[in-house]
């Protein structure tokens, strides 16, 4: 006789315990070379970002911060913008404002590590969000695409079922899991191969510390015709 239905009259906190961490766990337990620090959890990258830019970068939390346990780096960041019931445009753009500041310092992180990396090597590394607007989740990356602009792709989506007729939802769920999961497995690789390259003298790397830059908080973005004129460029 339990409900077949949930009720989308919850709170934000209800929604991430009841509808999101059993589905994340799942992915957590197919994938066990990750943890997870759960609610308001503070984002290191930032602190980091900040030391390495010797600039004052404000501090933020995120809903649920995904590590690599080898490590300890920040892979994912996953924010919840309000309950389900309600959309809160503001609520919504500022966490959209804030994983992208998250994701470009967690990149910046990573590249000051490797800073010998080859430029191409260096524009394929990623950083990952996902955003939880209403009922759907919302996987974007954050990679480099030119020198100080960044560039940030959505690369899956999927709906959150409410009620048991819906459980069809499950089957782009799982595929939205499958993608996160064949980007981290590419993403190892690529470091692997990264944190092996030796330059030889004649290489001239040195310049990828000038392509990395820590915005602003406003994070302006490109308009169509820069967005065009940076593909045409990269081809």
């Amino acid at each position: 006789m339990s409900p077949k239905v949930l009720a989308r009259d919850m709170s934000e906190r209800s929604y991430i315990v009841e509808c999101l961490s059993p589905i994340l766990r799942s992915f957590r337990n197919a994938f066990p070379e990750i943890r997870y620090d759960w609610i308001e959890k503070d984002v290191k990258s930032l602190r980091d970002a900040s030391n390495m830019f010797a600039i004052n970068v404000r501090t933020r939390k995120t809903d649920l911060l995904v590590l690599r346990l080898s490590d300890a780096t920040e892979i994912l960041h996953v924010e919840v913008s309000g309950p389900p019931y309600k959309l809160d445009k503001k609520h919504t753009v500022r966490d959209a404002k804030k994983l992208l500041m998250m994701g470009v310092c967690n990149l910046c992180r990573i590249l000051a590590n490797n800073f010998d990396c080859p430029i191409d090597d260096a524009k394929k590394v990623k950083s990952y969000s996902i955003q939880a607007i209403g009922d759907r989740l919302t996987l974007f990356a954050v990679s480099l695409v030119n020198k100080k602009k960044y560039l940030a792709i959505e690369l899956a989506s999927c709906i959150i079922p409410f009620s048991f007729e819906a459980i069809g939802c499950y089957t782009k769920i799982f595929n939205f899991f499958a993608i996160i999961r064949n980007e981290f497995i590419e993403q190892e690789k690529l470091l692997k191969r990264i944190r092996s390259f030796m330059p030889s003298v004649d290489d001239d790397t040195s310049d990828l510390r000038e392509w990395i830059h820590l915005p602003d908080d406003n994070l302006i973005p490109v308009t169509e015709g820069e967005m065009d004129e940076l593909f045409l460029n990269d081809t």
